[in-house]
């Protein structure tokens, strides 16, 4: 009598499990450059959205999107709604940032382009707004289309390829502003 329920429970957890293995490095490579690079953050909520997604898993279906795509709309709202600490920031300077992540920073390596190091993108995403640094992750790292992100993040997708042109255009601007100053006297 019981065995086709626990039949259903292993097929369930097995599916689950499948998942996990298939998107654990995505989100967590989200979730670092969404939350500037705080390993131990990023960890902890990976592991909440895992269990909300398996707690859910019943919810989800595979016609309406793929597993990544509702994970990430998961995420994305449980990161929403989760309290946010009001510390203010430490001005740092991008040599004070690469030393005290440079174990963290080099777990999620992708290259964003050739001329720039990793590490000093990772920088300039920390100074960006946590909306930009989730969106342009979503695209660039992710390589997710504007349709995609659109279901995740619940926005109309000519308001993501607005939203996207200005984050890369505010990127561009801390580039020029950290790493390639005004000369002295110009």
């Amino acid at each position: 009598m019981h065995e086709p329920i626990l039949q259903v429970m292993n097929s369930k957890y097995q599916s689950f499990v499948n998942y996990y293995h298939s998107n654990k490095d995505k989100l967590f490579t989200y979730l670092m450059y969404r939350l500037g690079f705080d390993r131990a953050l990023a960890e902890d909520l990976m592991m909440d959205i895992f269990l909300i997604a398996y707690e859910r898993l019943d919810q989800f279906d595979p016609k309406e999107s793929s597993f990544q795509i509702w994970l990430f709309r998961l995420a994305h709202n449980h990161l929403a709604n989760r309290p946010r600490a009001r510390t203010e920031k430490k001005a740092e300077s991008p040599e004070e940032w690469i030393e005290r992540h440079s174990t963290e920073a080099d777990e999620v390596e992708y290259p964003m382009t050739e001329h720039i190091d990793n590490k000093h993108v990772q920088y300039l995403f920390t100074l960006l707004s946590e909306e930009d640094r989730e969106i342009i992750s979503l695209r660039y790292l992710q390589g997710l289309d504007p349709e995609k992100i659109s279901k995740i993040i619940n926005k109309k997708m000519e308001a993501i390829r607005i939203h996207l042109q200005q984050a890369l255009n505010r990127l561009a601007g801390l580039y020029k502003k950290v790493y390639l100053p005004e000369p002295p006297g110009a």
